[in-house]
This record gives C-alpha cells, structure tokens and sequence, in this order.
C-alpha cells in the first residue's frame, strides 16, 4: 500500500472514531410506556427522566417539559419527549420521537 492510501485510511478511521457528537442524555426506552395521559404526574417525569432541558409555558399558561438526546455521527439518532403539564401537575399529553427503538419513533401526541 502506498504512503497516500495509508494515509487516507488513517483519515478515514480517525473521522469515523471522532466524528461522533452527542448532546442531552440518553432516556431509558422502556420508561416511556410507564407515561400516562392524565394520570403521570410531574413528580414521576422528573424521577424518571431527571430535569427538563426546557421548560416552557404554553399560550394556556400551562407547563411544557422537554427531554431530548442527540447522536450524529454518519447517521443522526435522537430521542425528544415534550410533556404538557396541567395546572394540578398532572401530564396532560405528550409527544414522542425515539430514533432508538423504532416501534416507538415519531408517535403524534397523546391524550
């Protein structure tokens, strides 16, 4: 092998080893069938999922709560969940994109 096939086979594997950027944290997938319009309360969100990257107020005045994780690399993977928060506390609906477990991926939001 040549000099110049070296070393762009060692740009290759250096770009795909550091190519990787990830942000938020990862959500544990089984966690999300534990959601329940209605009847999830705010309290059990932030158990589960920790503090909200945002944390919002709707047109309604009412509590909007987001979790989100980032992968890119040569694909781009991601979770996002948007929780809106009645005035009693209580999860009114959410929406739900999870790049990770594709049976759950980019589900409208539930009431």
């Amino acid at each position: 092998m040549t000099r110049s096939a070296v070393l762009a086979v060692a740009v290759v594997i250096s770009l795909q080893a550091g190519a990787c950027a990830t942000m938020g944290t990862l959500m544990e997938t089984a966690t999300f069938a534990k959601l329940k319009p209605g009847v999830t309360t705010q309290a059990e969100l932030l158990e589960w999922f920790g503090r909200p990257r945002s944390l919002t107020l709707d047109t309604n005045g009412k509590e909007v709560m987001v979790w989100y994780y980032f992968r890119a690399g040569f694909t781009v993977k991601q979770q996002i969940l948007s929780a809106l928060i009645d005035e009693k506390k209580i999860m009114e609906k959410y929406t739900l994109i999870d790049d990770f477990n594709q049976d759950e991926a980019q589900q409208p939001a539930r009431e």
